[in-house]
């Protein structure tokens, strides 16, 4: 059973989920739309049709691309199942905490825990050393500025790189292996390449039987710089797109993208890979099943989303930045400098790491902690089932601080000149503010206190931990 299915299972042998959360915390994982209930599947038996729309349902979601345009709401879903506000608001009140008993798992998820695989294919590699053959072909054509560019390779890499005032240039390298010269020619015939082109459209299709495992084929474009859109198609191969312009689109089944110096805006989906993206002036959106994704340089705002690795965006604008990883880190650096932005990092299981951010924050995660060195800021928002969090603030701070955990401390660092009302909750641990505060009340479990002149908000709970609000020197914003 895989490690993340077996943490979501701790949790819930801990107390700390519902049977029903977990459910919904394994089908983001899994990548399922929607994991039956127990109660339906007491229900009465379905009719012929019923069951053969279940099979449709569940064969999809087992096809390539499956769950990855809506891989960040699934997310967002399954941890908002897990609502650390209440877990804390029963236990204060004594009730008992999310449940142990919350009946078995039924038997539609643990169907798919059992079928839990790792989705992609693999380049063929010529592994016995039989006798090959590589074939180059090549063709230019004429594109006008603003032309497309369509590319489906099925059979392997795809590098295109953008030239200001050159022609289209496409190399098809076809490589193939066979353990005769006969068998060698035969498959290479049954490669199929098509390439067509205008002044305002270059199309190359590479085509081969369903089962064809013999061969590869590589493709090495150059373009004009200033295209409209690049559209890219993969099952297996590294797909490399430089300095153009114009919108960018690649879906493949597995293989690492990377794209740098765009133009336009990029949207990146893989099953089975990492993604790199750097100098994107424009929107970037990038889903991945299986592998990190890294951005630095994103002119517009970013969205990544990853079930299995680490996300790291660095020196992002826009307007917008939203990064969710089911098991895996989530690593921010120097957001917002120029103008704040609304920032959401959400993960499953990992850490989640933020430093010289700045604008409207919202932190979420079940297992796993949180750190935040934060600029300027109006919100901040952070919830944790099972770990810490720790955040400093750069600036002196006046807005609105909603922090929550089950299961781990609260560290609060606060400028002097921070002007709050603040209110602290815990069950089993210990509070403690080091500002100079007025109107104080205090017990074992709760602590109220304003700073300054109590504009803001600061409101934190956790059932068994330490909150301390600290106090932390002055720092200039980058």
């Amino acid at each position: 059973m895989d490690e993340n299915v077996m943490r979501v299972l701790e949790l819930l042998q801990e107390g700390k989920i519902t049977a029903q959360e977990a459910e919904m915390l394994i089908a983001a994982l899994r990548g399922g739309s929607k994991t039956a209930t127990s109660s339906e599947t007491s229900k009465e038996s379905q009719t012929k049709s019923e069951q053969k729309a279940e099979e449709k349902q569940t064969s999809s979601a087992h096809s390539p691309f499956a769950g990855l345009s809506d891989l960040g709401e699934r997310i967002s879903k399954a941890i908002s199942k897990v609502d650390v506000d209440k877990i804390v608001e029963r236990v204060q009140e004594q009730l008992r905490l999310a449940t142990k008993s919350g009946g078995r798992f039924s038997s539609t998820f643990v169907a798919r825990m059992r079928t839990w695989t790792k989705l992609g294919t693999l380049r063929p590699e010529n592994e016995s050393n039989l006798p090959e053959r590589t074939e180059t072909q090549q063709q230019e054509f004429y594109l006008a500025s603003g032309a497309n560019v369509s590319v489906d390779n099925p059979l392997g890499d795809v590098k295109i790189t953008g030239v200001a005032d050159a022609p289209a240039k496409v190399v098809v390298k076809s490589t193939v292996w066979a353990p005769n010269e006969i068998e060698i020619k035969n498959r290479l015939e049954r490669i199929e390449t098509e390439i067509s082109g205008t002044d305002s459209r270059l199309e190359i299709r590479i085509e081969a039987p369903e089962d064809f495992d013999q061969g590869t084929v590589d493709l090495e474009i150059t373009v004009p710089r200033a295209l409209g859109m690049t559209h890219v198609k993969t099952r297996f191969g590294k797909v490399e797109i430089a300095h153009v312009d114009g919108t960018v689109e690649v879906v493949t089944d597995s293989g690492s993208v990377s794209l740098e110096d765009i133009g336009g805006n990029v949207r990146v989906q893989t099953n089975s890979d990492s993604i790199h993206l750097k100098q994107i002036r424009g929107t970037a959106s990038a889903a991945t099943k299986s592998g990190n994704i890294e951005a630095s340089d994103i002119a517009r705002g970013l969205v990544a989303n990853t079930a299995s690795g680490d996300i790291r965006a660095k020196a992002i604008e826009g307007e917008r930045l939203e990064c969710k990883s089911v098991s895996g880190d989530v690593r921010v650096e120097e957001v917002g400098t120029k103008s704040p932005m609304e920032i959401v990092c959400e993960s499953i299981s990992g850490q989640v790491y933020l430093s010289n951010v700045h604008g409207q924050i919202t932190l979420k995660i079940v297992s796993g902690n949180i750190f935040a060195n934060v600029g300027r800021t109006e919100r901040f928002q952070a919830q944790s089932v099972s770990g810490d969090i720790s955040v400093d603030f750069q600036t002196p701070f006046s807005g609105a601080l909603q922090a929550s955990t089950v299961s781990g401390d609260v560290d609060i660092g606060l400028p002097p000149e921070s002007h709050l009302r603040v209110t602290l909750g815990t069950i089993s641990g210990t509070l403690r503010c080091e500002h100079d505060a007025r109107e104080v009340t205090a017990t074992g479990t709760l602590w109220t206190g304003t700073l300054g002149e109590g504009t803001g908000t600061l409101n934190v709970q956790t059932t068994s931990g330490d909150v301390h609000i600290t106090r932390v020197q002055h720092t200039s914003p980058v």
